[in-house]
């Protein structure tokens, strides 16, 4: 399979019911859900919840189809791998998932974390690639279980 556009994902394409979510569940890796409270764990609870809504709004703009390609989601990889990209008070999350043929109405949390920027930015880029990589992975590594079969409600 050749390399995606940022438009071909499904989170660019506007529909009236929501793709549904599922946290990729691989043996002896934490999900994106526990990543994503990682993550939020150094904040106040009032800036946790904050930017747990943040995070939940992004999901929800996803699964309905209504991010913008290049600034809201971009392909990361030849597999079907996107990033979602958004800016919080200063910190840029990435949330990568996966859009499995097989499944034309699911998105797969893969992988979540802040984006590190270094003043190198060839270090800013392998650090960014290492997390692609784990995202790629963890895709196909789940294509055996259909990621763990772990939904999320919509």
């Amino acid at each position: 399979m050749g390399r995606m556009r940022d438009s071909d994902s499904r989170c660019t394409k506007p529909r009236e019911l929501p793709l549904d979510w599922r946290f990729a569940r691989i043996p002896g890796e934490s999900t994106a859900k526990e990543e994503i409270h990682d993550c939020l764990a150094d904040l106040t609870e009032t800036d946790r919840q904050l930017h747990l809504a943040a995070v939940r709004g992004t999901m929800r703009a996803a699964a309905a189809g209504t991010l913008w390609p290049r600034t809201g989601v971009r392909c990361v990889s030849h597999e079907p791998v996107f990033e979602l990209r958004w800016n919080e008070n200063g910190r840029l999350w990435r949330l990568y998932e996966g859009e499995p043929q097989a499944e034309p109405n699911l998105l797969v949390a893969l992988r979540f974390h802040e984006k590190q920027i270094d003043h190198d930015a060839r270090l800013t880029r392998s650090l960014q690639d290492d997390e692609i990589g784990v995202a790629e992975r963890r895709y196909a590594a789940g294509i055996a279980t259909r990621w763990g079969e772990s939904m999320v409600g919509r």
